[in-house]
Order: C-alpha cells, then sequence, then structure tokens
C-alpha cells in the first residue's frame, strides 16, 4: 500500500509540475515559442505606407493597442494575427486587402504587441476586445462594411465573434486554419509533440485558468460552438499538410455552421501558410467570397 500511495503522489506530482510548465510555457505570451518567419518580408509594406497608433480599453480594462492605415472608401478590415505574433506582421495581408480599396486595421491581441497583458486565452476573452474594436470601427470612421479576417488563434477569434449578435456594419467572416476548440487543440498537440494524455494536465490547466484568469480552458473558446450561432457568411480555409492545427478540424467546423459558408482547401500547404502555397487561388477566393456576400 505505502508503494502504491508512493507511485500515486509522485505520478501526482509529475503531472501538476507539467501542467504549470505547460501553462506557462503556451498560455504567457511574454515567454517566445515559436519562431515568427522572416517577420521583415511580412512587414515590407508598413515601411512605405502612412498608418496611425490607436489604442482602446478592452472590458476588463486592459489596453489594446492596433494600427490603422485609411484608404478611400468605407470598406475595413479587421485582420487578426495568431498565437504568439502581433498585429504589424499580418501587413502582407493588409496589403492584399489595401490593393482592393480597403481601409485596414490591425489589432494587437492581448499580451501581445504593445497590447497589455501577459497571458492569452486563445480567444476566450479576444473575441470580446474584437467587439470594441469593431465598435470603435464604426464610431470613429463611420464604416459601412467590415470584413473580419484571422489565421489561426486571429481565425479562432473571429469565429468566436460570429456567434455574437454583431453590428449590421460586419459582413463576412473569412478564417483561415482555426482550431474547433482551444481544449481540442492543445489535448491534440499534448499527444503530437510530447506523447502525454490529456488527463490529469488539461485538467490542472483548466484549474489555474479559471483560478488565475477567470475563464475554463475545457469549456471556453469553443469555435465549434459559436460556428453553429452564427449568422454570417464564413469562409473556411485550410491546408491540407497542416499538422499544428490538424486538417479534420476543418471538416469539423464546416460540418457544423448553418449559416452560408463555403471551403477553400489548399493542398499542401502546412500551417498559415495557405496564403504563400497558393496566392493566386487563396487571394481571388478571398475577394470573390466577399464581393458576393457584401
Amino acid at each position: 500500500m505505502k508503494k502504491i500511495l508512493c507511485f500515486l503522489s509522485l505520478a501526482g506530482g509529475f503531472a501538476t509540475a507539467v501542467s504549470a510548465l505547460f501553462y506557462k510555457v503556451f498560455l504567457y505570451t511574454d515567454f517566445k515559442k515559436f519562431s515568427s518567419g522572416d517577420v521583415a518580408k511580412k512587414r515590407k509594406w508598413l515601411k512605405n505606407t502612412e498608418y496611425e497608433e490607436r489604442y482602446i480599453s478592452a472590458r476588463d480594462g486592459i489596453i489594446l493597442h492596433g494600427i490603422t492605415a485609411k484608404n478611400s472608401g468605407s470598406r475595413w478590415v479587421v485582420i487578426m494575427h495568431g498565437y504568439d505574433s502581433e498585429g504589424k506582421n499580418m501587413a502582407d495581408c493588409a496589403e492584399r486587402f489595401y490593393a482592393q480599396g480597403f481601409n485596414i486595421l490591425l489589432p494587437d491581441q492581448r499580451g501581445y504587441g504593445l497590447s497589455e497583458g501577459h497571458r492569452t486565452s486563445m480567444g476566450e476573452k479576444e473575441q470580446y476586445d474584437l467587439i470594441e474594436w469593431i465598435k470603435r470601427v464604426i464610431s470613429d470612421e463611420n464604416a459601412s462594411e467590415i470584413v473580419l479576417y484571422g489565421v489561426s488563434m486571429g481565425a479562432a477569434t473571429v469565429m468566436l465573434t460570429a456567434g455574437h449578435k454583431l453590428p449590421e456594419q460586419v459582413r463576412v467572416i473569412i478564417e483561415d486554419c482555426g482550431y474547433t476548440s482551444v481544449y481540442d487543440e492543445f489535448k491534440y498537440n499534448l499527444k503530437r509533440m510530447f506523447h502525454l494524455p490529456a488527463f490529469p494536465i488539461l485538467d490542472i490547466v483548466d484549474f489555474l485558468c479559471r483560478f488565475r484568469d477567470g475563464w475554463s480552458l475545457k469549456t471556453g473558446a469553443s469555435c465549434i460552438n459559436a460556428v453553429k450561432r452564427a449568422k454570417l457568411p464564413i469562409l473556411f480555409i485550410h491546408g491540407s499538410a497542416d499538422e499544428f492545427v490538424p486538417f479534420y478540424m476543418h471538416d469539423e467546423l464546416y460540418s457544423a455552421a448553418v449559416c452560408k459558408k463555403e471551403k477553400l482547401v489548399i493542398y499542401g500547404a502546412v500551417h498559415a501558410q495557405s496564403s504563400e502555397a497558393d496566392p493566386q487561388l487563396y487571394w481571388n477566393t478571398v475577394f470573390d467570397f466577399i464581393e458576393r456576400n457584401r
């Protein structure tokens, strides 16, 4: 019996230590996880573009930062960056929209770039931040049409936001390689990357999220539930060779959505690289979808 108790104690201690490390590494935004690629290339467009720094207050009081680039007309796109990144790293996508006449808003999601905060909630709190950005665009710029576009965690943010009743100015949602839920995403990558089970690790991480951050890892940031409520048209994009957010999540999200919807699969594209793998097909599909759903 003593040996069993000793083993259980050691196992419990190990699981708790792993969970605490997971929480710190993957949810603290000041802990660098992955390379963001060729940042200079992604930001090149900004060097020759006039833009303005913008700040708003989130519902919980933290200060959020973004930049706007004005164009002619009243069409806007809000571009949400992914995990371990920031708004300016989406400038290559902004350039595409700007060439089509869109005004640009590139927010820094909480904890990233110049926005306050030290931890991400993978879209759970960020969806409400995006709603505040939408209100600010409408209030300050009298926008008549708004497109929400996001990649990876940014895709999760726009899908979660689509589950709300949004102002009539918001017309279209474009999501690229978003996950079904943060729990599903972490469970999948725990097994893929570390060969570890979800239980009890994610249960302990869930406790830390609820106790320290006020949201639940197990029930929060559920994009699959959000798209079931969505009323706006959604374009679902995914690379067939995505191993970070598995391709099967694309089909699950698309099947769950009851709104007007379309899907785009970029064959051979890895995570968040669909627009680079086949830019002509990608951007033609994006802008055609927007035009047909204005």
